[in-house]
């Protein structure tokens, strides 16, 4: 699918026309991390709640197999679009395999796309800043003559699940970018999250946090796209 790079478990690959990080299944987060065209985006998830213990413990697929051990990593394969191939030469998304959605065969490497044209933000609060968030959101988005393409939140902290897609984004495809649209977004999110609560933080308190982080990561997305 491509030619390798000196770490043969991660390396560049073109499909349709198009570029994106391969990495195996037994690939190490390490591996990940240490990339040189890693997307910046997954590379700060990477560090959010993370250590190099934990990147050189976990592989990709047991990342993706148990989402809360490195819950940021995930998010921003969400919120990238990061997609799977399986053994069988099955696709899916990595939102399928989290929603248990699709094909269920032993997992054969992540792709990750690399497009550059494409903005990406994230906010969390936590306790300290080693920790794994209390609550995040992760943003990708595509925009198409100011218009929005493509939108995908992903969320931790602010559902059951550790770690998922909000569903309230999809409403806002087609629509002008703008602060009002990035309220109404915010809005949609915090009244679209079921959180459940624990030590380190209320439902109340995750349910606002999730709109607010929502709303400050497509600020972020905002000054990008003016500049």
């Amino acid at each position: 699918m491509g030619e390798k790079t000196e770490l043969s478990k991660v390396r560049q690959v073109q499909v349709d026309g198009l570029a994106f990080l391969l990495a195996d299944a037994d690939a190490s987060l390490d591996d990940v991390e240490q990339f040189s065209g890693l997307p910046s985006l997954v590379k700060e998830g990477l560090h959010l709640g993370t250590n190099w213990h934990h990147r050189n413990e976990y592989t990709v697929e047991k990342s993706l197999l148990s989402p809360s051990l490195a819950q940021q990593w995930v998010a921003s394969l969400l919120a990238v679009g990061a997609a799977l191939e399986f053994e069988d030469g099955a696709k899916a998304s990595v939102a399928d395999l989290l929603s248990r959605r699709g094909t269920r065969g032993k997992l054969k490497a992540l792709l990750i796309p690399m497009d550059q044209g494409a903005f990406g933000a994230e906010a969390h609060v936590g306790m300290t800043p080693g920790d794994t968030p209390i609550v995040s959101s992760t943003v990708g988005l595509v925009l198409e003559g100011g218009k929005v393409a493509a939108l995908r939140i992903a969320l931790a902290g602010a559902f059951k699940e550790s770690v998922r897609l909000s569903a309230a984004a999809e409403a806002f495809l087609g629509k002008e970018f703008s602060q009002d649209l990035i309220t109404q977004v915010a809005d949609s999110v915090e009244e679209e999250s079921t959180p459940k609560a624990d030590y380190r933080g209320s439902v109340e308190y995750r349910k606002r946090m999730a709109g607010v982080l929502t709303r400050r990561a497509l600020e972020t997305c905002l000054k990008g796209a003016v500049k």
